[in-house]
């Protein structure tokens, strides 16, 4: 039984058109997103290690390129869009900067992160997601693209660079 809901859930992820349609196919499917993921490995999702997140934060800060971020703190997501400006690790700590809002993330709280891969109408929209021990997200990095446009090709090839499973045409 749960196999046939893992392939429904698989078969709904594939039809989705637009990114922001994921949380409620989550939610109307009764998923929890962490849960969702790790049965859409290795198709739509892929486990990453914090490390890697901090590299790629790293060539966002590099080459100057703009990020959309979601925090999620105390239950309230909060969105931020602009480029790296400043990326330092002091004492367990993940303190940068994008545009004018300092982040502070405590590295012990990720228990987990994730490529993700949600269909969009032309392309997939890819994201790196960040969760607790208890499942619950902590950040998302995505591309700061316009809605409708596809992610930039810069940012494809670092989560490729960052891939273990390469992704289907």
């Amino acid at each position: 039984m749960e196999y046939c809901h893992q392939v429904a859930l698989r078969q709904a992820w594939a039809a989705l058109r637009h990114p922001s349609h994921a949380d409620w196919l989550l939610h109307a499917c009764g998923w929890r997103r962490i849960d969702a993921l790790a049965a859409l490995a290795p198709h739509y999702a892929e486990p990453l290690d914090a490390a890697e997140v901090l590299s790629l934060l790293d060539a966002a800060l590099q080459g100057g390129q703009p990020l959309a971020l979601d925090v999620d703190q105390a239950g309230e997501r909060q969105h931020y869009h602009g480029s790296v400006e400043r990326l330092s690790v002091s004492d367990g700590q993940w303190v940068f900067r994008l545009g004018r809002h300092w982040l502070h993330l405590a590295e012990a709280q990720i228990d987990s992160a994730w490529i993700v891969h949600t269909p969009a109408r032309h392309a997939l929209a890819s994201s790196v997601e960040l969760f607790d021990s208890r499942g619950r997200p902590l950040l998302t990095l995505r591309d700061a693209h316009e809605p409708g446009q596809r992610d930039a090709c810069h940012w494809r090839l670092q989560l490729a660079a960052l891939a273990r499973t390469p992704l289907a045409a």
